[in-house]
């Protein structure tokens, strides 16, 4: 079956993960994240090194607060 992509209007399968026409992501929406440093939707990436924050894939920025960090580390050292 073919549905509409909300993005650019063109039919898409229905079982699409993205737009073969424009790259809208169909399918996982609910995982996505607003990254304030490029301004886009984006799917956060984890660094190896560093499994608390998680990362922009756009512009490598983190995405997670400090606040997150801080709990970790404050209950790290008690």
């Amino acid at each position: 079956m073919l549905k509409d992509c909300p993005e650019c209007r063109q039919s898409v399968s229905d079982s699409a993960e993205l737009c073969p026409h424009c790259g809208y992501r169909l399918i996982g929406r609910e995982h996505l994240v607003f990254c304030r440093s490029c301004s886009k939707e984006v799917l956060p990436i984890v660094n190896p090194h560093d499994t608390i924050s998680k990362y922009c894939p756009v512009c490598s920025k983190p995405i997670t607060g400090l606040a997150g960090r801080k709990i970790f580390f404050s209950m790290g050292w008690i």
